[in-house]
Parts: structure tokens; C-alpha cells; sequence
């Protein structure tokens, strides 16, 4: 897929750079980061030349990032944004939607959810309308190896969503209702299949799985076929 957009990212290392003893103040700094983000994002709009500019905004954050949508969100009201897409959420100090803002399907029209690295970094419960457990959202093959395979696993959530940008095999799922079912052997591949990433059918709903290979290309594409 290509198309002719226009990109932004925040950059908002000062107040989350650091070592890990910094996540606290990270997380503490989170709302407000949010908050001047939602001003950009509001004006970007009120300069906008398409009719309806909102409905182009296309909002993606990765581990915290993920999480800063939903301060985005909360701080845009009555402005709704189209779509989030949440990359392996970050999961510590977000264990509910009651203790720090936590992204959810509620932060826009359609939000989307790659999980890579469930119940260490990233979120195990579903965040989105649409969530994918990608190799059952735990590990990633291929990052075993790796002198950091926690790290590695969190980090594949981008990029299997980079590829999958103009990935002609595609990122295919199929569903299943939970992570226990995957890895009990439950989620055959069978029912409905939806494609994970940039073209994911914001029609979909609910939890799927899929399989990725250990290296580039990623995607395995339909397994319907």
C-alpha cells in the first residue's frame, strides 16, 4: 500500500528518556505529554484543507506510546479520533482502566491492537475493537536468539506493522477467544480470517491469532489459500 500522507512524530525524550528507574516519571509525565500532543493534533485539523479532517488522522503508538493515545484522545474531545492502532501496549503501571488512563476501544471510531509481548511488556487483555496475538502475543520467533529476547519480542509490534504497509502477502489471522486456547491448542486455523496491519478492516471485531516467520518477510500471508 502506498499513499500520500503526511507524517508526524513526538518526541518527547525529555521527560521519559532514561533508565528503567525512569518509567515512573515517564508514566507520571504522560498526561501532560498528551495533552500539548492533542493541541498539535487539534490544530493540524483547524488547518486542514479536507472537508471532514479529523476522518484522516491516523493516530500509532508503540509500548507507552500506545498508551499516550489514549491521553491524546481523552485531551481532543469532542473531537473523536478515526483510528488508533496500539502497538504492544505498555502494561506496566496500566493494570486497569481506573489506575492511569489505559488505551481501550473507546479512544476513537476503530482502534486496532498488535500484541507481541503480553504479560512482560506489553498488555495480555484486549485493548481494541480488533486485537492480534501474533504468534500468541507472548514471544516472537526468532528473538530467542537475541542478546535481549524480552526486548526483541516488544519490539517486533512495529515491525510487523511497518511491513505490513506494503506487504503483498499480508499479515492473515484467523480467531480465537483467548491466549490459554492458543497455547492449549484450541484456535486452529478455521472461521473467519482478517488482515493484521496499515489495511486491517475496521469492520473487524473481537480477538485473533496468527504465525510470522523468524525473519523478513514476516508475513505469511492468506492461510485460506
Amino acid at each position: 500500500m502506498q499513499a500520500d500522507v503526511n507524517v508526524w512524530m513526538i518526541d518527547y525524550r525529555e521527560v521519559s528518556a532514561g533508565p528503567r528507574e525512569c518509567y515512573l516519571a515517564a508514566v507520571f509525565n504522560l498526561p501532560a505529554v498528551g495533552k500539548c500532543t492533542a493541541l498539535f493534533v487539534r490544530k493540524i485539523i483547524e488547518l486542514s484543507e479536507v472537508d471532514v479532517p479529523e476522518e484522516v488522522m491516523h493516530v500509532i503508538g508503540f509500548s507507552l506510546g500506545g498508551q499516550l493515545a489514549s491521553q491524546i484522545s481523552k485531551n481532543l474531545k469532542p473531537i473523536k479520533l478515526p483510528r488508533i492502532t496500539g502497538l504492544d501496549p505498555a502494561l506496566p503501571l496500566f493494570y486497569s482502566t481506573h489506575l492511569n488512563r489505559r488505551l481501550s476501544r473507546n479512544d476513537a471510531d476503530f482502534v486496532d491492537v498488535i500484541h507481541t509481548n503480553a504479560l512482560i511488556q506489553g498488555q495480555l487483555a484486549p485493548c481494541g475493537d480488533v486485537d492480534f496475538y501474533v504468534n500468541g502475543g507472548l514471544a516472537q520467533p526468532g528473538c530467542h536468539n537475541s542478546s535481549n529476547p524480552i526486548g526483541c519480542d516488544h519490539h517486533m509490534a512495529p515491525a510487523y506493522f511497518a511491513e505490513s504497509i506494503r506487504s503483498v502477502t499480508g499479515f492473515w489471522s484467523w480467531p480465537c477467544p483467548s491466549t490459554f486456547e492458543y497455547f492449549s491448542g484450541k484456535c486452529p486455523r478455521q472461521g473467519d480470517h482478517e488482515l493484521m496491519g496499515e489495511c486491517v478492516n475496521h469492520s473487524a471485531r473481537g480477538q485473533y491469532v496468527l504465525y510470522t516467520n523468524s525473519k523478513p518477510p514476516y508475513a505469511q500471508g492468506d492461510w485460506k489459500r
